[in-house]
């Protein structure tokens, strides 16, 4: 995939990882994805996150079967980790290359590994149905990573 516009949603691929059952597993890798792409200090994530994170959280619950106006899952903290591949994303605007390299950056450490397969999965087409509380949340074609 060369550059495209794309929009971010981790919510399937954390799904995908952990199992809907697990809900605060998937909490807590949707937002830490989204910290990611976003930084700590974006007006996005002062803004919107929690509600972007509680919205998808009712997904999560339905699919775990739980009635989600009867569980209430805080925010969880996000743990500020490295952003190998949106650093490469940002730099290659390419998502196989970005991939590869940012695997190479990651040395042995599967979860900076597994980090960088849930980033890179969590970019999406624009052209593919977006959730409606992901449909503010672009990717910024210029933007520069805070993680530098």
């Amino acid at each position: 995939m060369s550059d495209k516009s794309f929009y971010i949603n981790p919510l399937p691929v954390c799904t995908e990882i952990y199992g809907a059952e697990n809900v605060n597993d998937v909490r807590d890798c949707f937002v830490d994805s989204i910290y990611r792409y976003n930084g700590p200090e974006s007006s996005m994530y002062r803004d919107e996150i929690n509600k972007t994170v509680q919205c998808s959280m009712v997904d999560i619950l339905k699919q775990a079967g739980k009635n989600p106006k009867a569980v209430r899952l805080a925010l969880s903290p996000s743990h500020l980790q490295p952003a190998f591949f949106i650093t490469r994303y940002l730099e290659t605007r390419d998502v196989e290359k970005a991939y590869h390299l940012a695997l190479q950056d990651c040395g042995d450490n599967e979860d900076f590994k597994r980090q960088c397969y849930i980033d890179m999965r969590a970019l999406i087409p624009s052209g593919e149905a977006q959730p409606k509380h992901i449909q503010n949340q672009p990717f910024p074609k210029n933007k520069v990573s805070p993680y530098k």
